[in-house]
């Protein structure tokens, strides 16, 4: 049984550990660096006996356990205790017990006022080999809170898929679980990545040397039900930028939104390098956001932590849509300098927490900030993250630049010059400023096209003043951009308050969006689609045996779309049909009045 065992473990006991065996009642295992390990004198029948061996591991429910047999449940509650006694011993290397000694003696010795560096509070705080490890905790689902000094979030954020709910009891336990699976699952490495190369770093091992090509996720915005299930091209990335929203006109975006963009190359590039910024179409989002399921959003059930927090992975011309042309928010895209390895556990990370992460979403404490820096310490496991707190998105971008994992040389002092490098993307407001500032013929403001957008459609067009002659391909452009976007406003708004009346009353439009939330509830929560009889990231076996659910899924919400588009159509009144077809007419018709040099 030892023979699996890390040397490193082995040689960390200054005598060989006792095993006895004895009736603990419901429990199978105790460790204390006194007494030892003590078994239930159950898993001594289990070992002197063949036929018990083979018999499946079940649990108290009548399902089968991941350890599949009572001989590797057997083996897996010895690693347990062995674990424990190891965490109990406080392991530390050479370098270790000198850094503490100085800080001990710097604790002895400092002035009231005197700094102390964050790393000796850290130290001085870990009292187990691992499990009070503050990068073990990170990586564990316990992340620093933003409250407090070494206060760390009670609630494991990662509960969604598990081999054995025991590892959310604490992180002692926690350790002990993933330990014993670790040494006895050959799949732990792959559905469990980032936790798998903590422990080969940590016991000088190489068990998840091969990688595992199962970074999938769940896309419901794709339009072919073939590519519902994606997967991360990790030889196609590039880079990863943070990306920054500017702030948006709500109060819960008054300091703009934290994200990170994957630059991903097109797949018919023969070489990963710069010209990938050009592939936005290929590139991603991973974006951390309160899912809000119900009608409207509820500012003080987003300060109480009323909404859970999903990591959304969606496309990014999705994206700068809905920033640039819907909310007028400019786009900062900050490339973060990471080396390869680093890269790929970010991107690793990242689909972690798209299976598995449950969190609740607080606008002013836990939110898209404070998670985005979560998902960097626990992936880049670098020093100087390890103690940093951030609350708004500002703090983020301003913490990265100061410790140069992104750079401000990256950036020129011209705007244009980003916009070219792909960089800096503008809202959509100054072509808009632009458009009705040429057609009027005086300079407007942004208050001011915002009104002309909300005008009647007969009212704009004697602003335009147009006459029946051929107008030019600056005046098509220009009554292209705001006819365009004035549509698209009227369409939104009679929509809104049609949808508004009918959620009061018992109506069909009202069950279509209840299901519809529903619907995007499981796809904002891909792990319901997973067995539960699996844990970690899902592999190839179970993608396969869920795909069927999720196609189902998605077929039913866009039917339910279809039907509640039609729906709420059928109740446009005569007056907003006419000024909806008034404005289609209109552009359908521009191209006629078009003249031709």
């Amino acid at each position: 049984m030892t023979d699996i065992l890390p040397e490193k473990l082995k040689k960390a006991f200054p005598t060989q550990a006792q095993v006895q065996f004895k009736d603990i009642g419901q429990l199978h295992g105790q460790a204390s660096l006194k007494k030892g390990i003590t078994l239930s004198h159950k898993i001594l029948e289990v070992l002197t006996s063949e036929e018990l061996q083979q018999l499946p591991s079940q649990n108290s429910n009548g399902q089968l356990r991941t350890h599949k047999t009572k001989l590797q449940e057997a083996r897996g509650t010895l690693i347990h205790e062995t674990a424990h006694l190891y965490d109990f011993l406080n392991v530390r290397s050479l370098s270790e017990k000198t850094f503490i000694q100085n800080c001990q003696f710097l604790d002895s010795y400092k002035e009231p006022n005197q700094a102390f560096p964050d790393l000796c509070e850290v130290y001085l705080t870990t009292k187990t080999t691992l499990s009070t490890d503050p990068y073990y905790l990170e990586i564990a689902g316990w992340p620093l809170s933003v409250q407090g000094t070494n206060y760390r979030q009670s609630h494991n954020i990662y509960q969604h898929r598990t081999a054995d709910a025991l590892e959310f009891k604490n992180s002692v336990e926690h350790f002990a679980v993933n330990f014993e699976y670790y040494l006895l699952d050959p799949q732990f490495s792959c559905r469990k990545p980032i936790l798998a190369r903590f422990f080969d770093q940590h016991f000088s091992l190489e068990k998840s040397k091969n990688s595992c090509d199962n970074n999938f996720y769940v896309d419901p915005s794709s339009s072919n039900p073939d590519l519902l299930i994606r997967q991360l091209p990790m030889d196609r990335v590039y880079q990863i930028h943070y990306l920054h929203a500017g702030k948006g006109s709500e109060a819960m975006s008054l300091w703009g939104h934290s994200m990170f963009r994957v630059v991903i190359c097109d797949p018919k590039r023969t070489k990963v390098g710069p010209d990938c910024m050009k592939d936005e179409y290929y590139h991603v989002v991973l974006s951390f956001r309160a899912f809000i399921n119900a009608f409207s959003i509820s500012s003080w059930k987003g300060l109480t932590g009323a909404y859970p927090s999903r990591l959304f992975i969606v496309p990014f011309e999705d994206v700068k849509k809905s920033y640039l042309r819907i909310e007028l928010r400019d786009l900062t895209s900050y490339p973060l300098h990471l080396s390869k390895a680093e890269t790929e556990r970010f991107l690793k990370r990242a689909i972690e927490n798209h299976w598995n992460y449950d969190s609740k979403y607080y606008f002013t404490t836990n939110n898209c900030a404070s998670e985005s820096l979560n998902l960097l310490k626990s992936s880049l496991l670098r020093p100087e993250l390890l103690q940093q707190k951030v609350i708004k998105p500002t703090d983020l971008r301003d913490l990265l630049l100061k410790l140069k994992i992104s750079r401000s040389e990256d950036f020129s002092q011209n705007t244009e010059a980003n916009v070219e490098k792909g960089l800096y993307f503008e809202n959509d407001g100054r072509y808009y400023l632009q458009a009705l500032s040429f057609l009027t013929g005086v300079p407007e403001n942004l208050a001011s096209v915002k009104k002309h957008l909300e005008l009647p459609f007969q009212e704009r067009m004697k602003k335009y003043a147009l006459n029946n002659q051929k107008i030019s391909l600056k005046t098509y452009a220009a009554l292209s951009i705001l006819e365009t976007a004035s549509l698209d406003q009227t369409k939104s708004k009679v929509n809104d308050s049609i949808v508004a009346m009918a959620l009061n009353t018992a109506s069909q439009i009202k069950e279509s969006y209840e299901l519809s939330i529903e619907l995007f509830n499981l796809f904002s929560a891909p792990h319901e689609f997973i067995s539960p009889m699996t844990y970690g990231l899902p592999l190839n076996d179970d993608i396969l045996e869920s795909y069927q659910k999720i196609k189902k899924s998605w077929e039913l919400n866009l039917q339910n779309s279809q039907n509640r588009r039609k729906l709420v159509k059928s109740l446009y009144t005569d007056a907003q049909v006419s000024e909806i077809t008034q404005t289609e007419n209109f552009l359908d018709q521009l191209l006629t009045q078009l003249k031709v040099d």
